[in-house]
Formats: structure tokens, C-alpha cells, sequence
């Protein structure tokens, strides 16, 4: 029971950070995207340390907060995809070959931002004519998630090797 307890009470705590970490992406513009993607980093920190179950749970309870908390992007882009993003990453990463892996991995992404320009332009009302303008936005956005997948995992490994040792000691 012991064991149950503080893994509810270290879900709560990493949840909270998540949320913390989207509001301040919220509050400072700027740092929209990077504050998404940092509070996808705890979901990954709640994958290794809880598993899988508890981890959609984290994300579950920082996504819901932060959309009704403050709708901004930061919010909408962690509950929309970055946010589940390292659990799904536990199941992708099994894909062999790696050639396939990265193209599921593409495929998932472009269909988020495809939804995501869908959902600006023709239910919102809020784009314009992308034309070459959406070109660029798609390859630039795949260049960053590649680079964001191959950082998500050596993150994970930093903190395996580096950091969950450390912490338990503690």
C-alpha cells in the first residue's frame, strides 16, 4: 500500500509541475511551444518512473487543467499532441525498421498539424491562404519533431542513467 500511495502522490506532484510549466508558457508568449514540450518531459519522467497507466493519467490531469485554466497555445498544443506524445513514443520506438518507425512517426505528426491548420482555417476561421507559406510550416515542423523525438529519447536515457538513481537515494 505504501508503494501505491507514493506513486499517486508523485503523479499528483508531476502533474502539478506539468501544469505550472504550461501556465508559465501561457503567461510569456514567447515561450509557448517550449514550455509544451518541456511539460512533455515530465509526462516522459512519469513513463519511466510510474509506467505507461499512470503516465496517460499525468497527462490526462495537466491537459484538462491547463485547457480550462488558460486556453492558450501552449495548453492546446501539450493536450492536442506533445503532451501524449512520450507515451506513444514507448510504443513507436519498438517499430523495426527504423526507416518504418520514423515514418509512422511523420505520419502522426503531419496528420496533428494538418489538424491543427484544419482547425484554424476552416472551423475558426482564423488562417489565410498558406499557399508556399504551409509548405515551409510543414517541413520546418518535421524537422523540429525529428529533432524533438531524438532529444525526447536521449532525455529519457540522461535521466535513467543520470538522475532516477539520485533521486531515490534522496
Amino acid at each position: 500500500m505504501k508503494k501505491k500511495s507514493k506513486e499517486i502522490a508523485l503523479a499528483g506532484m508531476l502533474s502539478a509541475l506539468a501544469v505550472v510549466i504550461l501556465f508559465l508558457g501561457s503567461m510569456i508568449e514567447l515561450l509557448d511551444l517550449s514550455a509544451a514540450a518541456l511539460a512533455a518531459l515530465v509526462v516522459m519522467v512519469a513513463v519511466i518512473d510510474l509506467g505507461n497507466g499512470k503516465a496517460v493519467a499525468v497527462y490526462l490531469v495537466s491537459a484538462i487543467l491547463s485547457v480550462l485554466m488558460f486556453p492558450k497555445t501552449a495548453s492546446v498544443v501539450f493536450a492536442a499532441f506533445v503532451g501524449y506524445y512520450p507515451v506513444l513514443k514507448v510504443y513507436l520506438d519498438k517499430i523495426r525498421p527504423k526507416v518504418l518507425q520514423y515514418a509512422v512517426k511523420l505520419v502522426l505528426f503531419n496528420l496533428f498539424l494538418g489538424g491543427i491548420l484544419w482547425i484554424t482555417e476552416g472551423l475558426l476561421g482564423l488562417g489565410t491562404d498558406w499557399g508556399s507559406l504551409g509548405k515551409a510550416l510543414f517541413l520546418l515542423g518535421n524537422v523540429t519533431f525529428v529533432i524533438y523525438d531524438f532529444a525526447l529519447g536521449l532525455l529519457a536515457v540522461f535521466y535513467i542513467v543520470k538522475i532516477k538513481n539520485r533521486i531515490r537515494k534522496g
